[in-house]
């Protein structure tokens, strides 16, 4: 045996009766190996009665790996798992994944955000593999701490013969097999493979197939990948399975990586040798192979782009230039995404095996349709109507094969000015007109935020989480359920209605307000707001969705230098208003000053009284009429109890705030008491003029348990018109 192999053995079962082990394991010839070491030394270790410490695998799960390599490794990570659990091994493995945020589905088809190509910035990288990494490391931190004060040991699968520049970083850090080293971040290190050539990886990997080891695999399945691929790059799986099968095989290298990559430039060669080679085994790939190789060839495909961003800068100008997927690529890029699982599933149901890969599960396509909607890239619900349509009407989408779009320079910026009416209050009411109309939709609870609008117009009870998520339950009852509908009365009658009439972003706030959308708890909630009304105002201009009228922008845009012009004569005059405002606020300190605030704070308070007041009216007249009815079901979900306490204690801290001025008070009681003697006049028959929603609403909650006068009011066109809420529950007030 390679006396490289017993050295490591022994290196290693010194430093499990100690320290705890981690190991990031691929899949690949290197990390396999590492893991057989370990593996191996903790085994001896047992047999002579010796205590082992904690061990952790942690493998990352880009989600969109090269589908033969990810089943070759989740195979080898059920191998290890059985062996650990048969030979008593205190090992266990952890598999991290992108969140869905930041999963391909969602970053490059639900956002159209670019895929990273040869010279762009490795950002995938990070988004991919790194971050779900280093989450995972964080998680067995923790683990361990909690098992012994003992510092772990990160193992690793790096080695100098790899090329010249991974060896001289290793030498940099102090790298070598036999000697733990301190790394930058203070962690105990050992690379325990790190002088071992290729030959001996493929050796070690050998005699454990030949059954000279007894460990967890054989790793027939590893090393005819290797042998089946030929040599291709990926910035996202790095160097773990780069290798030169110098077996019985014969002579060949591979790198593997995820099947859409576009880094690896126009064609992913190990995806396609392995295609080429194996047909029966590996042609199961050829449709996402199609994927990669298209979206390679329109980078420069500038047409399709999108050439509106979602931001207008201060000066409330938009910038007109091609820069993310535009609607149209990214449509093409879920059907042919879609397309492909179906075709997967249709064949592995047809061998009676589950599918080898699967991109967009229910969680995802909910996620996409959700983003499409809240950036204003389609009407409400299109993806959902372009998958029903593909899974359940049989349509299909293939990548076709197109020359590359020859490399142009991206055309030069214009600016248009739009104006910042997505600011004005009166958008920002409509925006969110749909989260209003269901206010604490699920009731309060532990993992449910209160949204309220800059503006204070609405407020809902929204669902929050660590990261942006899809509630797998709901998205599965969404789309069993509600979906057909959705489509019916948002999508298909999109193009009948006029701009006014319409919201392209209903769609997210319907997921939202369903709960089946969380938001990540913190700073998301308002950053998603703001995109709400920026998407709701461009699409009143017609700037949304992929017939957007970008040559109507283009006709009236400024260059580069002008928009430069504009922007210094805006920050004068913003600073001449921040001069003006600041003055303004010395003159509020004088007598006359303090005399205005007065009359001002007098007039807030009355509004705002208004609106709690309107609130508990609502919340009262709802409940006596369910109590009339005794029927709780027309709440439909709305936990009115819990909005009535809410808009109660609001009212009390207000009036807390304001229990030394008799003024304040006299308005709080004036506005309660004139409200409830419009009713009084209503049915004593006297002339009430307009009464409003929220009159209606107090007369439900006074005569509630009059039949005749509940169908007397919720006949009245002012009822129907002017209050929203009950739009969706007015058969409960059908004749």
């Amino acid at each position: 045996m390679n006396p490289k192999i017993n050295q490591a053995i022994a290196t290693l079962k010194e430093i499990l009766v100690h320290h705890p082990v981690t190991l990031g394991f691929s899949g690949g010839k290197d990390s396999s190996v590492c893991a057989v070491l370990i593996v191996e030394a903790a085994k001896q270790l047992i047999e002579s009665d010796q205590k082992v410490m904690p061990i952790f695998f942690m493998h990352s799960d880009t989600e969109i790996e090269n589908p033969a390599v990810s089943s070759c490794a989740k195979n080898e990570i059920r191998k290890i798992e059985a062996f650990a659990a048969s030979h008593n091994l205190p090992l266990r493995v952890m598999i991290g994944h992108p969140n869905l945020a930041s999963s391909f589905a969602m970053r490059v088809i639900g956002s159209g955000k670019l895929a990273v190509y040869p010279g762009d910035k490795q950002d995938c990288t990070q988004e991919y593999k790194i971050t779900p990494q280093n989450r995972l490391r964080a998680l067995v931190k923790k683990e361990i701490e909690a098992i012994t004060d003992r510092a772990p040991v990160i193992m690793t699968g790096v080695r100098f013969e790899e090329s010249a520049q991974r060896e001289a970083k290793m030498k940099a850090r102090g790298d070598n097999a036999e000697e733990m080293i301190v790394n930058k971040d203070g962690q105990l290190y050992l690379a325990p493979i790190a002088d071992w050539t290729t030959a001996d990886v493929f050796g070690l990997l050998q005699i454990a197939g030949e059954g000279v080891i007894d460990t967890y695999s054989d790793f027939e399945d590893v090393e005819s990948l290797y042998a089946d691929a030929a040599p291709s790059s990926c910035p996202v799986i790095g160097d773990e399975l780069l290798g030169d099968v110098k077996a019985s095989r014969g002579g060949c290298g591979s790198r593997f990586g995820c099947w859409a990559c576009t880094y690896v430039g126009s064609s992913d060669k190990s995806m396609v040798n392995l295609i080429t080679n194996e047909p029966e085994t590996y042609g199961f790939m050829k449709h996402l192979n199609a994927i990669q190789a298209w979206l390679s060839a329109i980078r420069y495909d500038y047409t399709s782009r999108s050439w509106l961003p979602r931001s207008i800068n201060d000066a409330g100008f938009i910038r007109i230039q091609p820069d993310l997927y535009g609607p149209k690529q990214i449509e093409d890029l879920f059907r042919f995404v879609v397309t492909a699982d179906v075709v997967e599933q249709e064949a592995a149901a047809a061998l009676n095996q589950a599918p080898r890969f699967r991109t967009i599960d229910e969680q995802k396509l909910i996620g996409i349709d959700a983003s499409w909607s809240q950036l204003g890239f389609f009407p409400p619900f299109h993806a959902i109507k372009v998958y029903k349509d593909i899974v359940e009407k049989g349509e299909r989408f293939f990548a076709p094969k197109i020359n590359a779009f020859p490399r142009v320079p991206r055309p030069a910026a214009r600016f248009a000015f739009i104006g910042n009416d997505w600011m004005d209050e009166n958008i920002s009411a409509k925006a969110l007109l749909s989260l209003g109309e269901h206010r604490f939709v699920g009731g309060l609870d532990s993992t449910a935020e209160l949204f309220v609008s800059e503006t204070n117009d609405c407020a809902q009870s929204i669902n929050t989480d660590t990261a942006f998520s899809v509630d797998e339950e709901g998205a599965a009852l969404f789309m069993d359920l509600e979906a057909d509908r959705m489509i019916a009365s948002h999508h298909d009658t999109w193009s009948s209605k006029d701009v006014w009439n319409r919201d392209i972003t209903e769609g997210y706030k319907f997921y939202l307000r369903m709960g089946i959308i969380s938001l990540a708890k913190g700073s998301q909630e308002s950053v998603a707001f703001k995109i709400l009304r920026r998407t709701y105002f461009r699409d009143s201009l017609g700037l949304c969705g992929p017939d957007a009228d970008v040559r109507g922008l283009l006709a009236q845009s400024i260059s580069q230098s002008e928009m430069d012009n504009v922007m210094r004569e805006h920050k004068k005059a913003t600073m001449a208003e921040i001069d003006a405002v600041n003055a303004f606020q010395a003159w509020l300190n004088t007598d006359k000053g303090r005399v205005y605030q007065r009359t001002v704070d007098l007039s807030e308070l009355k509004e705002r009284t208004e609106l709690i007041v309107s609130r508990i009216i609502q919340s009262e007249a709802y409940l006596a009429y369910a109590t009339a009815q005794k029927d709780s079901s027309i709440f439909d979900g709305v936990d009115y109890r819990a909005f009535l306490a809410l808009a109660k204690d609001e009212l009390t801290k207000l009036s807390r705030a304001w229990e030394n001025d008799v003024d304040a008070m006299r308005v709080i009681e004036q506005q309660r008491a004139g409200m409830f003697q419009k009713a009084t006049d209503f049915l004593a028959g006297k002339d009430v003029k307009a009464p409003s929603g929220w009159f209606t609403l107090s007369l439900l909650r006074q005569f509630a348990s009059d039949t005749a006068t509940i169908q007397r009011i919720a006949g009245s066109w002012e009822f129907q018109a002017n209050h929203v809420m009950f739009e969706e529950q007015s058969d409960l007030f059908a004749a």
